[in-house]
Parts: C-alpha cells; structure tokens; sequence
C-alpha cells in the first residue's frame, strides 16, 4: 500500500534544486546556508580548492565529514545523466582507497539541463558537499567541471551482494552509494509497482520468494528502479529471471535503490493460472477480500475520499466482480474491507459478472478517508439474525484513530468517549473502521448433522502501518488495544450464544507472530492460515517481503473441519493489470481467502480455551 509515495521525496528533491538553479544566491541567502555561492567558474574567495579523494568525501558513516564545504574531486563519469531528470551525472575513481566501507562514486548535481560530460570522461569538478534525502552528492554548475580526457574504460561495476541481516545490509549499501554496480543473474521477489519500482534477490541463493518472518532476515532483498528512464524495467511479476542488471545505487530516505542505466535481459516464468479454488461440496464458505480503494466518482465532503472517474470505478468494480465470481466461486459469506459506502456495495453485488443474489450487511464507519467494513451474503443460504457494529474507547494519545490529528510526530487525540462507564469523558474512539459483527443461521444443515447451525462473523479492518517509519512502529499499539478488545469481544459473544461457530476475519494489518495476533490465540482463536502450506501462506507482498496481513480465526466449539485457500491474483502480479478490466489479476492489492467448513464423520470435540479475567 505503500507505492508512489516510493519516490515522492526524490521528486520533491528535483523540484527543490530546479527552485535553487533559477533564484541561485538568493534562496541560499534567504535560507541561512553556509555555503559559499559558485558564480562565473569562479569562488569569492578566488582559489579553487586542492583535490581530495571521492572515497574521503563519502567516508564510513552516513553524513559526509565535508558536509557544506567546497571541494574539488577527479574521476571517470559512468553514467551520464545531465540531459534526464536527474540533472548532474555520477563520478567515481576506481580503487580510490583500500577500505570498502567507503564508497568510491558520487553524485554531481549541477542543477539544470546541460549536456557537459559523456560517459567515459575523466573530469575534474568543483562544487560544495551536500546532504540531501540521505545521499551525499557535490553540487556543482556546468561551467565548474573540467574535462581531463575522454574515452576511458569505465570502472568495473561491483557485484551487489547485501547480506541477510537487514541493518548491515544498509550499512552495506551505503558504502556503495554513488558507484557503479551490477547484479548478474537476479530473481523477481516483488513484483513491478506503479512507482516502477521492483525488488529482486541474487538467483545464486535459491530463494524462490523471501519471507517477513525468515529468521535470517530480509536484507537480501534488492530495490531496482529507472527514475531517469522507467521504460527500462520490465513489467516484471514474481519468479521472473532478469540477468545483465547495470547501474548505480541511490538513496532516498534511508531506502537505498539500484538505479539501472540499460534495460537487463528479462527470462519471465511460466505464465501463472488465476488459481482458482475449487468450492467443496456439501460446505458452507466464508472469504475475506480487501478491495483496495473501491470508492466511487462522487466527491463525500465529510471524508478525504478518492473520486474515481466513471471508467476507472467500472474497471474496479468489473474487476472485484470477477474475482468474486471467478477466482472465490462466489462464497456464502464475504467479508469486505475497503469499500466507500452502500452505493459501491449495491452496485458491485448487482455486477453481471456475479451470479448469485447477494444481500448487505453494512454500518458507515467513521473512517476519515471513508472506508467501511462490509459483508455480502448469499440469503438463499444464509439468513441474517442481527448485525451491530462495535467500538472501543481508549486513552492512547498516537494522532491516530477517527480522533486524531494524523500526526504521530506530534500527536493529539481528541476526547470523545468514556473508557469506563462513569459517564466523564475521557478517551477517544479506539477503531478508525469499527468492526461489524453478524449472526447468520445456515439454512442448508450440513450432511450428519442434527442440530442448525449459527454462525457469529467479526469483520475488521485494523490500523493499517503507513505511518510506521523504518525504525519506529507508530500504529502497534492501537492494533495490540483493537485486538484485546475482539479477544475479551469474543468470550462475551460465545457466553451469548453458546453453540455458535464465531469467526475473526479480515484484514488486520499484522503478522503472525505480532503481538494483536498473539493476543488473539491467546483467547483461544486458532488462526486457520496455519492450514496453508508454508511457500503459499501469504497475502500481501511489501517491497518484495511476501508476509500474512489477512486472517480467518475460528473458535474451536464445534466438530466442524474447515479448508482454507488462498488465491495469489495480486501480490505477485505487476501494478499494469490494474488498468485490465478483463483480467482478475492486480483486482486488489492483497490476496484473498476463501475458507469452505464440512461436517466431520468422526466428531471431534475441541475445549473452549478463551483467556479468563
């Protein structure tokens, strides 16, 4: 869910130098830098410094020791990019010191459009060390640049080769910011994004796909990207074989990138089937789906809703409707996240594509965006008991939640709600997306069994992580509260209705391991993703991390055997299928679930475990 936003702060670094280029001595006046200003290939101080060394420029920590002084360096130019985006051009000298935690390449940005240097010179340059977006480069002006010679062999690219651990491999790419690079034989992890921007892992290691709960950690993992040139990178899906990659690494954030200069040689896998499921017979089905930013063409003022124009809200829900139909086999129960309102919900039930006559149940949640939690049912087969949407009160102070500021930097939480019934406000509202719990009787009895069967559904769509940073997980603590209140929510639902079957579904925006999912086990709800072979148990895929988001947990109180599918349509397919309104692939950014229960020949009587007080 993380996507353009990839690349906005390297955008905004462009827009901030092409302001700088224009206005020149006066921005850097204004602004209070301490730098000296390059006017007519001349200093005021009226010396050009003396040479130093690419490699002591960079040095072995993350801020360059020269940081707002001027310097001059010599090196050979390997890629050439002052006439793209980039403006400037990147220079290195081979075997610049015996230490490789020091990078030998750097970045010139000189700031406008001009065709200065071609790849293969070997150039003298005069400019100030600059910090910006985490990468150290030399900010330069066209006239600064000295060409030595012309034609000289570029260096040989280094083979990247990041270790598992995933803070050394930063370490590790940092010391090859700026140089030239390669990666020979390379396997597609993550598929292509609409940032263009793809992850891939060295195919010597064999690893088919990485893991967010591999024990040796994610580091292995490769950004590849073309900013200058996009149409460079394939349009690349999981297990793909790309061999001959050439570039540079960048910065951006702490996100380190390779940045190709030539287009690598794409060996693409075996197409990939839909992966439909096959319904069992003599079952009833429940699916979780998250429909990614389902919302229609009319602009809510009471939310920050996207507005999609008519083509593109038709393509979504033609898209989601043959998923359903298609790929799901249209379930008894579905659990939805992510759709706007009971306007979207009416019309993807009534799409031609979906054959069975589905019927709503639906609360408007006080999401700020707008999104709502939903599920379709199939009243031919399941009759609608009662319905209640639930909300909790707590006292976190994150900015997150429907009453905060959004500002996990400096939060503040509105009071809204009461945490214990004393009738004093003292809290605010816990869920963004209040889960929506529903009683279904299941008209068809399944086959040995005498009794009629109840069904409780806690749909939820938990606190998504876009505000967590790389270093601070901002939003755990409101899953962890959301997921304590489901798990004393569950026991209170059972003490009701004894002989119900009570499912936790949808997205909840944690791993397996976490701590919410820890606390709801620990209520006694098994996790029915653990039926899922371990190489396809994933739903979701995060700069090429393929890890478990969506979730169906059932409490064990009846001798009912459950089959559990996962459909892989979204998370291994490039972000292109978005725009195919035929295809099923990309419908969403997650994977959905489909779980079929059966009568056991043999009953099987399992304990309640919930978590006493």
């Amino acid at each position: 869910m993380r996507g353009v936003a990839e690349l906005l702060s390297l955008m905004i670094r462009r827009s901030f130098w092409n302001v700088t280029a224009r206005y020149g001595a006066l921005l850097f006046l204004s602004l209070g830098f301490a730098v000296l200003p390059i006017s007519s290939g001349r200093y005021l101080s009226g010396n050009n410094p003396k040479i130093s060394s690419i490699c002591t420029i960079q040095g072995i920590g993350l801020v360059s020791a020269y940081q707002n002084q001027i310097i001059r360096v010599r090196g050979i130019v390997f890629a050439d990019l002052d006439e793209t985006s980039w403006k400037g051009f990147f220079l290195q000298a081979e075997a610049c010191d015996p230490d490789p935690a020091s990078s030998d390449g750097i970045f010139i940005y000189l700031g406008s459009l001009s065709n200065v240097v071609q790849q293969g010179d070997t150039i003298e340059v005069t400019g100030t060390v600059q910090e910006y977006a985490g990468m150290t480069e030399i900010r330069s002006l066209p006239e600064q640049v000295e060409i030595i010679s012309r034609g000289n062999p570029l260096p040989a690219p280094v083979e990247v080769d990041p270790p598992f651990d995933e803070q050394i491999a930063l370490e590790y790419l940092e010391s090859l910011e700026g140089m030239y690079v390669a990666v020979q034989q390379a396997l597609v992890v993550g598929p292509l994004s609409s940032s263009t921007i793809a992850w891939v892992v060295r195919a010597n290691l064999g690893i088919p796909r990485v893991f967010q709960d591999d024990p040796r950690g994610a580091g292995k993992v490769i950004a590849i990207a073309s900013s200058a040139n996009p149409a460079l990178i394939p349009d690349v899906k999981n297990g793909d074989l790309l061999t001959s990659l050439r570039g540079f690494i960048s910065e951006t954030a702490g996100r380190y990138y390779l940045e190709l200069l030539e287009a690598p040689i794409l060996f693409p896998a075996p197409p990939q089937e839909p992966g439909e499921i096959s319904p069992l017979e003599e079952a009833f089905s429940l699916s979780t789906f998250n429909l990614s930013n389902l919302f229609d063409t009319v602009d809510d003022p009471n939310t920050a809703d996207d507005v999609l124009s008519a083509e593109e809200y038709q393509r979504r829900l033609k898209k989601r409707a043959l998923t359903i139909h298609e790929v799901l086999g249209e379930p008894d129960i579905l659990a939805l996240q992510e759709t706007e309102n009971l306007s979207v919900l009416e019309s993807l039930s009534a799409r031609p594509e979906i054959i069975a006559d589905y019927a709503i149940a639906w609360v408007e949640s006080p999401d700020l965006r707008g999104q709502d939690v939903a599920l379709l049912y199939r009243h031919d087969r399941m009759i609608l008991l009662d319905q209640q949407s639930y909300q909790g009160c707590t006292g976190l102070v994150d900015g997150l939640g429907p009453d905060g500021n959004q500002d996990v930097l400096y939060p503040d939480n509105e009071i809204t709600c009461d945490r214990n019934g004393d009738g004093v406000l003292d809290g605010n509202r816990l869920f963004s997306r209040p889960p929506l719990v529903a009683r279904f009787q299941v008209v068809e009895v399944l086959p040995g069994n005498l009794l009629p069967i109840q069904l409780i559904v806690v749909a939820n769509h938990w606190k998504s992580k876009v505000e967590d940073s790389d270093q601070i997980a901002y939003t755990q603590l409101r899953r962890t509260e959301e997921a304590v209140y489901i798990s004393e929510l569950v026991p209170l639902l059972h003490n009701q209705y004894p002989m119900a079957l009570i499912a936790v579904i949808g997205d909840l925006n944690d791993y397996p391991a976490s701590q919410p999912l820890t606390t709801l086990k620990a209520a006694g709800l098994v996790d029915l993703s653990n039926q899922i072979d371990q190489p396809q148990r994933y739903s979701y895929n995060h700069r090429g991390i393929s890890q478990v988001l969506d979730y169906v947990l059932i409490t064990p109180a009846l001798n009912i055997g459950t089959h559990v599918d996962v459909a892989h349509i979204n998370t291994d397919f490039p972000a292109v299928f978005e725009k195919v309104a035929d295809a099923v692939y990309r419908s969403s950014d997650h994977d959905p679930l489909r779980v079929d229960f059966y009568w056991l020949p043999d009953p099987l009587y399992l304990p309640l475990a919930f978590k006493s007080d």
